[in-house]
This record gives structure tokens, sequence and C-alpha cells, in this order.
């Protein structure tokens, strides 16, 4: 009898420890956002396997309307390096970008001792035309003359625009809000389909502006450049469309040890990404929302549609491990940045390196819609 009873003793104490430890790994996970439209006792999450682009976990979305944004947390493993945004070097005069006169080549001086990171389609405002850049790009201290591939988001014009300096660009704060745009000047590399895209765009931003205010007389072209996708992006009515969404949204912004964001419109995954620095993502989340936001609003429509799920956008974390990559391409396009790409399908994963470091820094995924490569991009004349 007694040995049954130290067994039993036994079984308990083990079985005690072992809650014990559960209790502690459960504690030691992300925070959850701390907001009105959030209820901390709500939060469902998703932890992935350990991956070579780190433990990154999905939060439960925050949605309006036809958008859902899900928080991307995880402990940021670079910490000892400051990057600095492509528009907040152009603002401080940090880097000069030039116009060098071919429409999918740019080049770009790094005046300072900053680390600059572009990302692929930020969109830079000026020049002979307004571009969108292809691919990122980690910007080593006093690089010179380093070559941008480009694309034309405008149509036309080859002179100045009012004031503007017909050699350089002012600005970046736009990014490309078309998983479609993005997909044909990113992967594709094609100028017409990117024309095309933009105008398509306009054309469904267009209808729903209609809707919105119920006046046919609304346009989103701007009557300086009326294919310019940059100031299509600037147009005041859009403007307070997407604040209307970015009221509830932006919450998610807030969410401790948050260093990405997926996105789903109309029921449907359109997007992710996720940074390995704090700061970096930080600076880039208002672009990244906002892009986000022009997107559902141009895909608005009255049809219902089943919620996204947290597994849904985990997945693609693990991708690999569910299907073989029809296409992988690794670049080296600089000494320290390395851009590599594979091709699930529809699937489109992009992760960036910071060489200098041996970690990465950018992991970016687009979901590309059935309708991509069936559409008839001809430029517009």
């Amino acid at each position: 009898m007694k040995s049954k009873h130290i067994l039993w003793v036994v079984l308990i104490i083990l079985i005690t420890i072992s809650l014990g430890f559960g209790t502690i790994f459960i504690s030691d996970g992300p925070t959850p956002p701390q907001t009105d439209s959030i209820k901390v006792d709500s939060i469902e999450s998703y932890s992935t396997k350990e991956l070579a682009i780190g433990s990154l976990t999905v939060l439960k979305p925050i949605q309006h309307e036809n958008l859902q944004v899900f928080a991307i947390v995880s402990k940021a493993e670079i910490s000892n390096r400051k990057y600095v945004t492509l528009n907040e070097a152009m603002k401080n005069n940090l880097v000069k970008l030039n116009e060098t006169g071919q429409v999918n080549s740019l080049s770009i001086d790094n005046l300072s001792n900053e680390y600059i990171f572009i990302q692929a389609g930020d969109i830079v405002k000026g020049g002979k035309q307004d571009r969108t850049l292809q691919t990122d790009l980690i910007l080593p201290p006093h690089s010179v003359d380093v070559a941008l591939n480009s694309f034309c988001v405008e149509q036309g014009r080859w002179t100045n625009r009012g004031n503007e300096d017909v050699s350089q660009f002012s600005y970046s704060e736009k990014n490309l809000s078309s998983r479609d745009l993005k997909f044909a000047a990113k992967k594709e590399g094609n100028q017409s389909m990117v024309w095309g895209k933009v105008k398509e765009q306009q054309d469904k931003l267009n209808e729903n502006m209609v809707k919105k205010y119920d006046d046919t007389n609304i346009r989103v072209e701007n009557a300086a450049s009326t294919s310019s996708y940059q100031l299509t992006l600037e147009n005041d009515k859009l403007v307070e469309f997407q604040e209307e969404y970015r009221k509830t949204l932006e919450a998610i912004l807030k969410t401790e040890n948050i260093v990405g964001l997926a996105y789903a419109v109309n029921g449907e995954v359109y997007g992710l990404d996720a940074f390995n620095n704090y700061e970096l993502f930080n600076d880039l989340s208002d672009k990244l929302l906002d892009a986000f936001i022009i997107e559902a609003i141009s895909q608005k429509n009255d049809d219902e549609f089943k919620p996204v799920s947290i597994n849904e956008i985990s997945e693609l974390l693990v991708i690999e491990e569910k299907m073989k990559a029809t296409t992988t391409n690794t670049r080296k396009l600089n000494e320290i940045t390395e851009y590599a790409f594979e091709e699930y399908g529809l699937t489109n994963k992009y992760l960036t390196s910071d060489l200098s470091l041996k970690k990465w820094l950018h992991l970016n995924f687009i979901i590309a819609s059935n309708e991509t490569l069936q559409l008839d991009y001809n430029p517009r004349r």
C-alpha cells in the first residue's frame, strides 16, 4: 500500500510541474493589442514553428467594412542598426534621388552616415514622371550613383509639373495600393502592366467614390496629370474616405511587439509585410496601412463574404512546408542586400536580408488574383 501511495504522490508532483511549465510558456507569449476594439480576453493566436525568418505570431484582426488587418508580433532580432526610410531620408536631404532620363532607371546618392531602406513599391514624386521602385534595397552610408529599377506610375508627362524640379524627386509618402500593381512591377517588371493596373484602380476608385458620396461628378484623377497615380492617392475626397477606415484600424499599430501586418479584402488574403526591426516597421506602418485601405476602397462591393481566419494568414509563414516552390531566384543587389523570391502558385514570397548582419530584414507575401494574368495591359495613349 505504501508503494502505491508513493507512486501516486510522484505522479501528482510530475503533473503539477508540467502544468507550471505550461503556464510559464503561455505567459511569455506576445502581448495582444490593448485597445477598445480588440478585447484582450478574446485574442486568438497561432504560433508558427521556428523558421529561418524567426518565430512570428498572427493575432486576431481588426475589421472595418471589407478590410481585415492582422497584427504580426515577434521578437525582432535586429536592434543594433537604425534604418532610415526613403521618405525620411528625402525629407532630411540625406539622399539625392536623380532623374536619369530613362523610364525604368533612376539613380540615388546617399549623402549621409545612415543606412537607408528603400521598400519595393515606394512611389517617388516629381522628375519627368512619378515612379515606383521595383525592389527593396538597403543603401549603405555614402553610396554614390546607385542604380534603381523603376516603373512609371504616370503617363504622357516628360517635363516638369508646376514648380517641381524635373531633375529630382521631392518625397516618397505613398506605396503601391494594389496587389495587382505590386505584382506587375515587382514580379513581372512590365511597364504596360503597371500603366494598365493604375488605370484599372483609378476606375474602381471612381466607381466606389461616386457610390459613397452619391455624386456622379467625383473623379480621383487630378487635372494637373490625370494619369498620375501619386496625385490620385492625394485626392481630398479619397483621403476623407480613407480616414473612416483609419479611425477603426489604426489602433492595431499600438500592439506590443508588433513587427508586421497582414490584410484581407472581401474575405480573401491579399498580402503580408513583416520586419525584423521594430523601429523600421513603426516608421513604415502608416504607409502600409494606408495602402491596404486604398485597396479595400477600390475593391468594395455589396457581396457578402466569410472573414479570413488567423490560420489562413499563419499558413503563409510555413508555405514552404506544404508546397514546393515553382520558381526561386536569389540576387545580391549590392554588398549588403540579398533579395530572394519564391513562387508558390499565386503566392509570391520575397525576403530581403542584410548580409552585413546575416539576418533577414523584410518579409513580404503578395497573393495574386486569378484575373491578374488574364487582363489586357495596353498602355494609355
